[in-house]
């Protein structure tokens, strides 16, 4: 027995960091100088990092940069425990006392709670303490502190502004998109400043007034490895969206400047001084205008989408009578700008009836490009038998930027309906309007035009008399 609990315990060792997993959200130390960052972190223990949500605004404080940490303990050669942290930044944007206001992050799928707390933001840190008695020993045998001498290393930074093509199409759809690029281990030599004010104004000069905008969600700055010729940078991908321009006028991208915290690196380290001294550079993008050609020529030209679309339709049923209803659906899916599109106006059909379509639409906005589907559902009442064919009632006209043609979605189906036509039932389903639907509960009764002549005199009557006693009363009282 003891042999078999022995093996037991053996076989469980492999498993235990398993059953160690725990996830702790920590708040940096308070009061912490307006120089210094305050630090939310978020500590995994034995777990590894899959997905982790949005760490939380705090008030008097802007979101800086979010780094990574590892710790691995060993014990006789075995890992016994791993600790991963991520670590936000914030910075301080005044002195005073400033709320934590209770807060959740997602990790890896599960909410993980946080009391909040205060955070007191005091003023900047002393760089240089005054001398101290009692060490004049110590400079005698290791020499007075020299001031600590910075260099200006070179980075491999810049900022760009990209666009997806050169030259497009009126309301084909153009990539942009807005990034800082750093080459690893240059890193640390830059940090964001005030990026949520910059941000703003960087929009407003980037944005074209003869375009619709459709801008992809950004949560967080977060950065990734790319290479460019053969080296490793983190790109920031700042801003990304596609614009649909609705003229033929060029679009207009000025040039846009981000301003960074440059470090000066110490030239001889020490465990007295500062190792990075911070300064300002402002990274600027390159103007740049896209022109904007028209689509050849068409009979409905100014009308017609842009796009590269295709059609899915669908009936709610396969068997159709005359007078009962049935749904039909003209779904538009495809690339482009779905929000503007107006739905199919379907032409005229003896024997068919269509209500005004229930709109839905879909829009996926990913990897540059915008699309999704659109689709339109029609209420159909046949009013009479017969086989009809749908494909002249419903089409789409488009222009495809990709072949440089315009194209026709229509429809494929056919329908057959059977009964026979009820004429009296087809006038009763007519909507006659609220004069004709009061005609069963109103009298039937003859009146007299000078009906309202006789009601009018007597009131006049009624009046005259009732101002008659008024007047009687006023002068016996002043009698």
């Amino acid at each position: 027995m003891k042999k078999r609990l022995i093996l037991f315990c053996l076989l469980l060792l492999p498993f235990l960091p398993a059953f160690a997993q725990e996830i702790v959200v920590k708040l940096g130390k308070s009061p912490v100088p307006i120089d210094e960052y305050f630090t939310i972190s978020v500590t995994l223990k034995n777990e590894q990092l899959k997905t982790i949500g949005k760490f939380p605004e705090i008030e008097g404080f802007e979101k800086s940069n979010r780094f990574s940490s590892t710790q691995t303990n060993t014990v006789n050669g075995q890992v016994s425990s791993v600790e991963q942290t991520i670590t936000q930044n914030y910075a301080a944007l005044k002195e005073g006392e400033f709320p934590v206001k209770p807060f959740s992050i997602e990790v890896n799928g599960r909410k993980v709670e946080s009391k909040g707390g205060t955070v007191k933001v005091g003023p900047p840190a002393t760089k240089a303490a005054p001398p101290l008695q009692g060490f004049g020993l110590l400079d005698e045998l290791f020499g007075k502190q020299k001031p600590q001498e910075y260099i200006d290393k070179k980075e491999d930074a810049f900022l760009a502004f990209s666009t997806g093509k050169d030259e497009i199409f009126a309301g084909e759809g153009l990539p942009v998109n807005l990034s800082f690029y750093v080459a690893r281990g240059d890193e640390r030599l830059l940090d964001f400043y005030e990026f949520n004010r910059q941000y703003s104004e960087m929009l407003k000069k980037l944005k074209p007034a003869n375009a619709w905008e459709e801008s992809f969600a950004q949560t967080s700055v977060e950065p990734e490895i790319v290479t460019i010729d053969k080296k490793e940078y983190l790109r920031y991908k700042l801003y990304e969206a596609v614009y649909f321009p609705i003229n033929t006028e060029p679009l207009l991208f000025p040039s846009v400047g981000l301003n960074m915290i440059k470090y000066r690196i110490a030239k001889e380290p020490d465990i007295f001084g500062e190792s990075r001294l911070p300064s300002y550079k402002t990274y600027y993008t390159a103007p740049k205008i896209v022109p904007v050609k028209p689509p050849p020529p068409h009979p409905l030209q100014s009308g017609v989408p842009v796009g590269d679309y295709r059609l899915n339709e669908q009936l709610s049923t396969r068997q159709f009578t005359v007078g009962k209803s049935f749904t039909y659906t003209f779904e538009i899916a495809g690339e482009g700008n779905l929000a503007v599109l107006n739905a199919p106006v379907p032409e005229p059909v003896p024997g068919l009836e269509f209500t005004a379509p229930d709109v839905q639409q879909h829009i996926i906005r990913q990897n540059g490009r915008v699309s999704g589907r659109k689709s339109y559902a029609y209420f159909v009442t046949p009013k009479k038998p017969g086989t009809f064919d749908l494909k002249p009632v419903f089409s789409f006209i488009f222009f495809n930027p990709n072949t440089a043609q315009y194209d026709t979605l229509q429809s494929e189906l056919q329908i057959h309906v059977t009964g026979e036509a009820d004429n009296d039932a087809a006038i009763q389903a007519k909507d006659m309007g609220q004069f004709y639907e009061r005609i069963e509960t109103e009298s039937n009764e003859l009146v007299s035009l000078n009906q309202f002549t006789q009601v009018k005199m007597y009131t006049n009557l009624v009046v005259i008399f009732l101002a008659g006693i008024s007047l009687f009363l006023f002068y016996k009282n002043r009698a």
